[in-house]
This record gives structure tokens, C-alpha cells and sequence, in this order.
């Protein structure tokens, strides 16, 4: 036990203690449902931009490499050639492909 009567380890919030009258058995009841507490404003917001990220990412993308690099040019004033822009257009593709799928399956996965 910690200072102040806190345990050291807490138990699962996915799982319920109660008490069986005076002889402090424990037994241990599994919640259905998941995490019983409602998702906050901030972790709604959060899962929000985990969609919203990539997915302007991907719609604001150049199709055209010559454009990214004068994007680039324009934006930071470091130049690039066209095989280099055409490497991180791809990249910056798979990369928002990847991250929402990631964020969908772990909403998916959440949900059911």
C-alpha cells in the first residue's frame, strides 16, 4: 500500500468488485459493454482530428510532383528535384493511407 491507503495496483476498469456480506469475498464481474464511462469532450475531439488529419492530408495532396516541389519551394525556400517530389508525394500517400486505416480499425475494433 502506497502512503494515504492507495493500493499499488488498481484493478481493470472493465471489471466490478463486490462484496458477499461480512466475509469480504471478492468476486470479480465482468462489464459487457466495455469501459462503463462516457467518452470525454477532448478524447471525441482527438479521435475527430485522428480522421480529419490524414484525410485533408490526402485531399489537399498535389497529383502533380512538379507542383509539391513548388510547393515545397514556396513554403520552405529549399528546392527539390522531380524524383524527389514524386518519392514524397508517394510517402505522404502511404502514409495517410496507413494512418486512417489505422484509426479506422481501432474505431471499428471500439465500437463493437
Amino acid at each position: 500500500m502506497l502512503r494515504g491507503g492507495a493500493q499499488v495496483v488498481n484493478a481493470h476498469s472493465c471489471c466490478q468488485v463486490e462484496s458477499n456480506g461480512p466475509v469480504r469475498q471478492i468476486t470479480w464481474t465482468r462489464i459487457v459493454g466495455g469501459d462503463p464511462r462516457p467518452k470525454s469532450v477532448v478524447r471525441r475531439c482527438l479521435d475527430f482530428v485522428g480522421f480529419l488529419v490524414p484525410g485533408s492530408l490526402l485531399l489537399v495532396l498535389p497529383k502533380c510532383p512538379l507542383c509539391l516541389a513548388a510547393y515545397l519551394a514556396a513554403a520552405t525556400g529549399v528546392g527539390i528535384s522531380l524524383t524527389g517530389a514524386r518519392l514524397v508525394q508517394i510517402l505522404l500517400a502511404v502514409v495517410s493511407i496507413a494512418s486512417l486505416s489505422y484509426v479506422s480499425t481501432k474505431h471499428l475494433s471500439s465500437s463493437t
